[in-house]
């Protein structure tokens, strides 16, 4: 709804919640989410110390699952750090293993963190063809939390943008 300001914090309430339960999959949980939030609001530093905490509690735990969102989000730090082919390979294998487990939520968020690193990389019609896989699956599946995002990065690459913004 625009409300920045009580969306953080209300993530870092979920987060102090999730910590005071003492309950590590809520932990780790808690930081997938507060990694989403703040990957949208393209702020990669405090995404690479929430990605620090989930992988640690993630192999502390054994958590294969969050091991290998994690491993997705690293991808887009690595774009925002210079490295896009190697963080475009990292989306593509943590995409390929959580398909292949016939997950479907947050599908749509990284389908399009992927097309944002093919526009990064300069490959507009593939992350276009992203992007229009992420939109079909969200019709398919009634997941349209990411729709609008979706929408602001098909606009950026038909305009020849890299399919990111700054701010």
């Amino acid at each position: 709804l625009g409300h920045q300001d009580r969306g953080e914090a209300s993530m870092r309430e979920c987060l102090r919640l999730a910590h005071s339960l003492d309950h590590p999959l809520s932990v780790a949980m808690g930081y997938n989410f507060a990694a989403t939030f703040y990957q949208y609001r393209r702020e990669p530093q405090v995404v690479q110390e929430l990605e620090d905490v989930r992988l640690a509690y993630s192999n502390k735990h054994d958590f294969d699952l969050f091991l290998m969102l994690g491993a997705i989000f690293r991808g887009w730090l690595l774009m925002t750090q210079g490295r896009a082919e190697e963080g475009l390979a990292q989306i593509e294998h943590g995409l390929m293993v959580y398909q292949a487990i016939g997950a479907e939520l947050g599908r749509p968020t990284f389908l399009g963190m992927m097309a944002e690193v093919l526009g990064e990389l300069g490959r507009r019609d593939e992350a276009l063809a992203a992007v229009d896989q992420a939109l079909d699956l969200a019709e398919r599946t009634g997941l349209h939390y990411w729709d609008p995002e979706l929408h602001r990065l098909k606009g950026t690459l038909l305009l020849g943008g890299p399919g990111k913004t700054e701010g």
